[in-house]
């Protein structure tokens, strides 16, 4: 109304200045009228225009067209200007109006664009990994002006809010947007999903302005981009700590070996100088035998350890080259014949076997510690079986006992670091060994499993490609 009122107003004043210029004639009285309401047109808009167009023609044909004083037009060429001046009126206030919310919708574009480039950066600087959530809606309503926002975050199933008080932005809208993944329009803001990697984590929602819809889906986009970065940090953070764990323990477990193989070593000696007397009696030449032998399995099982500790820090180099099959498997074999002393271990090798691409080391130590867990999780006495055959340009090694086999529940979690299946919590051991096994083959490019076929006992297989 009060817009009105001006432009009754203008029209107005132009007319009675119009009036006051002696012997005015109609072209000028329409070209000050018509600049009249195409400055109103500029001003407010196409409605004010119109309204102003009609106001125009009414001052015009009362004061101006005879019979003056007097609404009614007699000439019909009067007519004719009126309705062109109408016309042209109309005509030039919408393209006015038009090319005027071009400029604001411009103008509200460039806005929003600089508040997403201060979002991206607020963001980039933002300590997310404190409380993501809360950062970053926080960071929204800071840099947009928000009066309140909130974010759902789904996988934690919380809500996080900035501002005041919203009304708009509930739990059960917030949630429903990240569930049906589908923009809410609200009265004075907007709720939009938010993505991060391959699905939908949440929510995030304002009020106290209207963004576009592009601005809201890169509002979105900005949000799920600050997630994804929390959580690649989080997780780089953490592969940091463990690597650095993996580090400090390799180190502490070469520390202890040195101190440990020092008086190992002088065990040796010791035991080597008295299996050299020949007046040494025979019970005691036993008794320092065994000792010998002990200290140099204690030697061996030390060596392993800091091996172990290597492979899981990544500082085990791999020397890999062409191995025979047999020797490897031997080797495996002789390293546990005191451990298996009460029982078979029984070598099947396939004819003509091609020699694999091995470290020398490594495998026989995989063997070992896969006939190591035969022994534990079978009847004494009972035989364990070592083969080797060929298979797709490769060799399976497969470790077989009689024992009660492995569930099929537990046939990939047996591979995990520490896991220990239901039959071994009585058992001794630490839940390594088969996680060392797979880490061990995975260096040489192969891979290992759970035979799911093997009906008597457990049968653990792994492959190696055979040496160009």
């Amino acid at each position: 109304m009060l817009r009105l009122l001006w432009v009754l107003a203008i029209v107005a004043g132009i007319t009675a200045t119009d009036l006051l210029v002696p012997h005015v004639n109609h072209t000028t009285v329409a070209l000050t009228l018509l600049m009249g309401v195409l400055g109103i047109a500029a001003k407010w808009g196409l409605w004010e225009a119109i309204a102003a167009s009609a106001a125009a023609i009414l001052m015009a044909a009362y004061f101006f067209f005879p019979p003056l004083m007097n609404f009614a037009i007699e000439d019909p060429q009067n007519w004719v200007a009126v309705s062109a001046f109408f016309v042209v009126s109309v005509v030039a206030s919408q393209l006015s109006a038009g090319a005027r919310r071009k400029a604001r919708e411009a103008v509200e574009r460039q806005t929003e664009l600089e508040k997403m480039y201060q979002l991206s950066r607020a963001l980039m600087e933002t300590d997310v990994l404190q409380d993501t959530g809360r950062a970053i809606v926080e960071t929204l309503a800071r840099v947009f002006g928000f009066t309140s926002a909130a974010f759902y975050d789904r996988a934690a199933g919380c809500y996080h809010r900035a501002g005041m008080a919203a009304t708009g932005l509930g739990e059960e809208a917030l949630r429903n947007a990240a569930v049906e993944d589908r923009r809410i329009e609200l009265e004075n803001g907007m709720i939009v999903p938010v993505e991060a990697g391959k699905g939908s984590v949440g929510s995030i929602g304002w009020e106290g302005a209207v963004l576009s819809g592009t601005a809201a889906q890169s509002v979105a986009h900005l949000m799920g981009a600050a997630l994804e970065r929390a959580q690649v940090q989080r997780a780089a953070n953490k592969a940091e700590a463990a690597r650095q764990s993996q580090e400090l323990k390799s180190l502490l477990l070469d520390a202890i070996a040195h101190d440990f193989k020092t008086p190992l070593t002088a065990i040796k000696f010791g035991a080597s100088v008295m299996l050299s007397d020949r007046t040494l009696k025979a019970s005691h030449r036993e008794l320092v035998t065994v000792v010998e032998e002990e200290s140099d399995r204690m030697t061996g099982m030390i060596s392993e350890a800091i091996q172990v500790a290597r492979i899981e820090a990544g500082q085990m180099q791999l020397n890999a080259g062409p191995q025979a099959v047999s020797v490897l498997m031997e080797r495996a074999v002789a390293r546990m014949r005191t451990l298996c002393a009460d029982r078979e271990v029984e070598i099947h090798l396939d004819a003509d076997l091609p020699p694999v691409k091995a470290d020398a080391a490594l495998i026989p130590m995989a063997l070992v510690y896969l006939l190591d867990n035969a022994r534990k999780y079978s009847p004494a006495g009972t035989a364990i079986e070592l083969c080797a055959r060929s298979q797709g340009g490769g060799v399976v090694f497969e470790v077989r006992d009689h024992g009660a086999g492995i569930a099929p529940e537990e046939r990939e979690k047996v591979f995990e670091r520490f896991y220990r299946g239901k039959e071994g919590q009585s058992i001794e051991g630490t839940g390594m060994g088969l996680s060392l096994v797979n880490e061990i083959v995975k260096m040489h490019g192969g891979t290992l499993w759970v035979d799911a076929e093997a009906r008597d006992g457990a049968s653990v297989a792994f492959r190696l490609p055979a040496a160009e």
